[in-house]
């Protein structure tokens, strides 16, 4: 394994999950007259979206462990500062990112780093720039700097409230002479356009990555009209280096319409083509995520500007004394503190990556999309943490693009939970459009499947409101023909075949000892006649094999003579179909039959997916073999069994191999007897299960210095967590007219999930003339 890769995973939650109770939850559907109602003694569940960052130190540690929950840093500490909440810094917090590692130059009155909350947070080449140029400072101060410091930087040591970024590095750069400005009136320090300029150059000299400027003058203000700092900062934007500027502040009742940002300087410059959008405009909100009463709107600039909270900030000043702000000097920080959050977690970025990132994933704010009151919205950074974009994962050999979605498609048939369950994706990595790295299995986990089987119903109540006619053809033939139940027309502008349901039918023919039949809609028949009776489950007796190619046309032909007889069933074509052949012999009333049939898939493998999780489609040819039983038993019953074994060599995409060949189950046990005038059915079964199987590769599992991908073989199990036993009690009961059908399913790690749920499903159906 090559050294320098990282495994340093941070947990990511990109989204929220609804976590369920402790008790039952009930899904409910009605059809017509039939009912039908799942319910599931619940367990667990929820979780959050997105994922662990692969960051690019040294060799690993020993893993980690799991990162504490967001909830842990929502202190009081964290809620007394409401723009901490408003962007979900917690998220950051519980990924392990506080801005470490990246310096934040704040350009304003100087910052007093006697203050408890500030003690440490600044970088040694912090200065005065009239004293850089030879100057004497005045006696004339402001807390202005040192409160915008808070703002971004203040400690996390649970006195008042701590900053977005606590950990981010402060270049303090105090840009006034320490006199007062008279010309401006009220309490404003001067500084020059001279001095200003050289500031921004100060800042971007000694590695700052951000720039935090809070103030702004007409061009008339300044010596130079402005030149001087445009080309401060250009140079600025030219080195990568962000700049965050509030738009401005209206005093009085001054309608929204007409606060705008006007032609002050440095922040009218932002939508400059020169600035690279570098240039980052924040409006002031209030705690309602609202702008606030004094703050400018974006205007014109909207398409840079991004909203924080400005108004009633609190700030802790010596850990005995606090007070609260307002203004868009205090919005503008809070950027500078979120991006840093962003660049401290994947040091991969640029500033302008992490800008665009924090644009792209921004929550909405008034009109839909970027208006021109709060620009782009305000910041989410459980959003801005989750990977964005086409993700990919790589083996040595091949890149793959991988949709979130798709790999974390849920447990299902065979394979069930097979990719929450397997060693394949230990330490494995994919890639987001920008580069940033996250963790394959923190991503799964967060995505774990729910288990709820409302397709059960979905057939039921088909079949139950369905109208079945069957007619005898000529002496040896007949012909049963099913009208499913008319579509809601819901899109009345579509053409009526594109809704237009199709009826099931079925033909059959007997001459001598041989039947054939053929039937389109109707579940293919199996070998033997099925016994249960099952509502929720009535595709048992076809076999679970054979049901992997199942179409919706089939034929078999079945020919007897004495004790023996043989059964050919054929479904679909060769690229999505089954075919199969069985002998059967009969002893009393005691039928055995061995059948051996393959089938063929497209867009799935074993009915789930597998390279689908990969980017790639699924193909799948599978060879089963089956022993199945009927007959009649003691006390009316009558009874069936079905076991069966299937491998298949399943599609992988290049990069993947098969290092084991996978290998299924399936069994199904039947009984059903009359009872008073209707039929009473038990049935018991397990879908089909990979019982083994594995494959391996080369796959990406972290970078090294250079955010190369570095590759390790890995290799796992295709064989899911848990394994499914599902019984159902049915009763079937026609009198005058009227069919009753009631059933009650209950299934044990349904999906083959061994944390999942069990799940009761309860279904009553009555149809009736009228």
């Amino acid at each position: 394994m090559s050294c320098g890769f990282v495994d340093r995973a941070l947990k990511l939650s990109g989204g929220k999950m609804t976590r369920s109770g402790h008790g039952i939850i009930a899904h409910a559907r009605l059809a017509a007259v039939l009912l039908g109602l799942t319910l599931q003694a619940c367990a667990s569940g929820g979780g959050g979206g997105g994922a662990p960052i692969v960051q690019p130190p040294a060799p690993p540690p020993p893993p980690p462990p799991p990162p504490p929950p967001e909830a842990e840093y929502e202190t009081a500490e964290y809620n007394a500062q409401y723009g901490l909440g408003m962007i979900n810094a917690s998220h950051a917090y519980a990924n392990g990112a506080f801005g470490e590692g990246i310096t934040i130059a704040v350009i304003d009155s100087g910052i007093d780093d006697s203050w408890v909350e500030l003690r440490g947070s600044l970088h040694p080449d912090s200065t005065s720039i009239w004293e850089e140029q030879g100057g004497t400072l005045g006696d004339y101060g402001s807390s202005h700097g040192t409160a915008i410091a808070a703002v971004i930087a203040a400690a996390r040591n649970n006195i008042g409230t701590h900053g977005v970024a606590p950990d981010t590095t402060l270049l303090d750069i105090r840009v006034d002479r320490g006199v007062q400005n008279t010309e401006l009136g009220g309490n404003f320090p001067l500084y020059t356009e001279t001095d200003l300029a050289l500031s921004i150059d100060y800042a971007v000299n000694h590695g700052a990555q951000i720039i935090s400027l809070s103030l702004a003058r007409p061009p008339s203000a300044y010596e130079h009209g402005g030149a001087l700092i445009y080309d401060a900062l250009l140079r600025a934007v030219e080195a990568g280096v962000l700049i965050t500027i509030g738009t401005a502040n209206y005093s009085g009742d001054v309608p929204i319409e007409d606060r705008t940002v006007g032609d002050w300087l440095p922040v009218s410059f932002a939508n400059d083509p020169a600035m690279r959008g570098q240039i980052v405009v924040v409006p002031a909100l209030n705690a309602n995520s609202e702008l606030a009463s004094f703050s400018a709107r974006a205007g014109i600039l909207a398409d840079f500007a991004i909203s924080a909270a400005g108004e009633n900030i609190f700030v802790a000043l010596d850990g005995n004394t606090s007070t609260h702000v307002n203004g868009v000097s205090f919005s503008g920080p809070q950027i500078a503190g979120s991006l840093a959050l962003l660049m401290s977690a994947f040091p991969n970025l640029s500033g302008a990556e992490a800008l665009q990132i924090l644009y792209d994933t921004a929550r909405d704010l008034g009109e839909t999309g970027v208006d021109d009151i709060y620009g782009h919205g305000v910041p989410d950074m459980a959003e801005a943490f989750a990977p964005q974009g086409q993700t990919r994962m790589a083996s040595a050999s091949a890149e793959w693009v991988t949709d979130l979605t798709a790999l974390a498609a849920p447990a299902s048939c065979a394979f069930g939970d097979w990719a929450w369950n397997t060693g394949l994706f230990d330490d494995a990595v994919l890639r987001d459009d920008y580069g940033r790295v996250y963790s394959v299995a923190a991503l799964l986990d967060q995505r774990r499947p729910e288990s709820i089987l409302t397709g059960q119903f979905e057939a039921a109540a088909e079949a139950g409101l369905s109208t079945v006619r069957t007619t005898a053809v000529g002496a040896s033939g007949a012909l049963t023909l099913r009208q499913p139940p008319a579509r809601v027309d819901i899109f009345p502008q579509l053409d009526d075949e594109l809704q237009r349901r199709q009826p099931a039918l079925t033909l059959s023919y007997r001459s001598g000892n041989m039947e054939i039949a053929a039937g389109h809609g109707f579940a293919a028949p199996g070998v033997l006649p099925g016994a249960g009776a099952p509502v929720l489950a009535p595709s048992l007796e076809a076999g679970s094999g054979f049901a992997l190619g199942l179409q919706d046309s089939w034929s078999t032909v079945r020919w007897e003579d004495g004790a023996f007889g043989f059964v050919v069933r054929s479904t679909g074509n060769g690229e999505r179909g089954a075919r199969s052949a069985a002998m059967t012999y009969a002893l009393g009333e005691q039928t055995l039959a061995l059948e051996l049939g393959s089938a063929s898939e497209t867009g799935s493998a074993w009915g789930g997916s597998l390279a689908r999780r990969f980017g790639a489609d699924d193909t799948a040819e599978t060879q089963f073999q089956a022993l199945a039983w009927s007959g009649q038993l003691p006390a009316s019953w009558r009874g069936s069994a079905r076991i069966e074994l299937a491998r298949s060599e399943p599609a992988l995409p290049d990069g993947l191999t098969v290092t084991q060949t996978p290998l299924a189950t399936a069994w199904s046990l039947g009984a059903e007897r009359p009872l008073f005038d209707g039929t009473l059915g038990l049935t018991l079964n397990q879908p089909l299960r990979a019982e083994r199987g594995r494959v391996a590769g080369e796959l990406a599992v972290g970078v090294d210095e250079d955010w190369d991908l570095v590759y390790d073989r890995r290799e796992g199990s295709l064989t899911p967590s848990g394994r499914e036993v599902a019984g159902e009690l049915s009763y079937r009961w026609s009198l005058a007219g009227a069919t009753l059908a009631m059933a009650a399913r209950y299934a044990l790690q349904p999906n083959h999930v061994a944390s999942a749920d069990n799940t009761l499903s309860v279904w009553l159906g009555l149809r009736t003339r009228y």
